[in-house]
């Protein structure tokens, strides 16, 4: 990375804090190492201060304010596209986005993308820690958990850009089918079924290698359509076969020792109900 601009102090705003504030201001910690202010109002820009989420002026690199304006982005695009042009990539990332169209329009105009219970846990416990601070520096305990959650950020965006390129080689291989009125897909990797929900609202069950073995292969029933859909037929199959390794007590998924049994087994998967959101 490189640090050519000068930053002497990082200004965002105080009181209740948010998943773009706290996000962009930790990239910037990691970045730059000055101190971070959290403070009530802006009534004057101090020299070589980046100024996020409050000010209400949006000149880049140190003004990166977006409420005068609902077209700006939220204030952690604005980190990543001015400070980090190597993360620009990322921007186009579900959770990205959410963040982005929550802070701007609220939340019934970002529940359409579906993002992992963990993302709203990591953001309950590290805004309502972040929402108590007034001002650190970087010789303060605080401040270097916060520059590591920078630093984790970072390495964690860079990863998910090269996963979501994975996703989509993935996705564009795999094999459909329609067995008993049951849209199929076929990886040859293991994807997180949420994000292949959020990409083909179609398929309803996906057959892909496990993540905990890759020479085995799971049948996973899509969130939306557990109810609609029952495994236990080909659980059974499966088990006749001498081939079931692992079913859910839930039974939303099911596990086979390869591929050749699940696919030879799969022809026994059922409808048995209407479906719906679940």
């Amino acid at each position: 990375m490189e640090t050519s601009l000068r930053v002497r102090k990082i200004v965002t705003h105080g009181g209740n804090a948010h998943m773009d504030d706290l996000l962009g201001t930790a990239l910037l910690t990691y970045k730059y190492g000055a101190p971070v202010e959290r403070v009530i109002s802006v009534e004057g820009f101090e020299d070589k201060t980046i100024y996020l989420d409050i000010g209400r002026r949006y000149e880049p690199p140190y003004l990166l304010d977006h409420h005068q304006d609902i077209e700006i982005p939220c204030s952690l695009v604005l980190v990543v596209k001015h400070h980090f042009p190597e993360l620009v990539d990322a921007l186009d990332l579900p959770e990205m986005r959410f963040i982005d169209v929550r802070d701007r329009f609220g939340l019934h105009r970002a529940i359409g993308v579906e993002i992992p219970s963990e993302t709203l846990f990591f953001e309950r416990v590290y805004t309502r820690w972040f929402a108590n601070i007034q001002y650190i520096s970087p010789g303060d305990e605080e401040y270097q958990v916060l520059r590591w959650l920078g630093r984790r950020f970072y390495n964690y965006l860079r990863e998910r850009v090269e996963e979501e390129r994975e996703i989509a080689e993935a996705l564009e291989n795999a094999v459909e089918m329609t067995i008993n009125g049951v849209k199929i897909l076929v990886l040859d990797r293991a994807v997180p079924p949420y994000e292949v929900m959020n990409r083909r609202g179609d398929v309803q069950v996906i057959i892909q290698p496990s993540s905990r073995n890759p020479e085995q292969y799971s049948v996973i029933k899509l969130s939306r359509y557990q109810d609609m859909i029952s495994l236990d037929k080909v659980a059974e199959k499966l088990r006749e076969r001498g081939s079931l390794v692992f079913y859910h007590a839930n039974k939303f998924m099911l596990v086979g020792s390869d591929k050749e049994s699940v696919l030879e087994s799969i022809d026994a998967i059922e409808v048995v109900g209407d479906g719906g959101d679940s």
